[in-house]
């Protein structure tokens, strides 16, 4: 089952389930960015959380390099983890991201319906990073690896109050897999594998 945030469409294979339990994933999706005041982006799956945890997970995008550039996609196409308020386009939310342009990226919106802020380090494409994000209380780190996880590098940090709202949310936030294509005409392809919660305050998993 898949899920949207302002795009127009994506599918994952094989069933998300699956990648809880180590398979490796690849996504389709559309979507126009993470940027801006709204995000468009495929939501893969989502996980209804609370607490302290850390998620970690790789990510490639298929394709190859032609003379320094993408061959036949967006060069500011996104694939990654993302800790949201709410499933709102303009919820205030917390990413690691693999950028095909800018390498690893972490991105933020400290306020609802602000500009999301960003910190990039360049990383090849053609890696598959282990990307880590990690919650404490009101503090999300993001952080990466280039050599299988033996050595993690820091990102950055961002102090956020997502403190969820509504009697049916408990504290919770959604966390998801998300790709975009960063054009809304055509969707990108990205593998995720390795999806591991290290630390498990995770109260239920709801697929989108």
């Amino acid at each position: 089952m898949v899920g949207e945030i302002g795009s127009l469409g994506g599918s994952i294979t094989p069933d998300v389930s699956l990648v809880l339990l180590g398979a490796e994933a690849t996504i389709s999706a559309a979507g126009t960015s993470i940027w801006d005041e709204t995000d468009s982006l495929f939501f893969a799956k989502k996980i209804e959380m609370f607490g302290n945890s850390d998620f970690v997970m790789t990510v490639k995008f298929f394709g190859h390099i032609v003379n320094g550039q993408p061959s036949g996609t967006n060069a500011r196409r996104k694939a990654g983890l993302m800790i949201r308020k709410s499933m709102d386009p303009s919820s205030q939310h917390f990413s690691i991201v693999h950028n095909a342009e800018a390498g690893i990226c972490i991105q933020y919106r400290t306020n609802f319906n602000e500009r999301t802020n960003y910190k990039c380090d360049y990383v090849d494409e053609s890696t598959a990073p282990f990307l880590k994000l990690v919650k404490r209380g009101n503090s999300y780190d993001g952080l990466y690896s280039v050599d299988d996880g033996s050595t993690y590098i820091y990102l950055g940090t961002s102090d956020l109050d997502m403190s969820a709202v509504g009697a049916a949310s408990f504290g919770s936030l959604e966390f998801g897999i998300v790709a975009l294509s960063n054009d809304n005409t055509s969707q990108i392809k990205a593998t995720f594998r390795y999806f591991n919660i290290e630390k498990k305050e995770v109260r239920n998993i709801e697929y989108l």
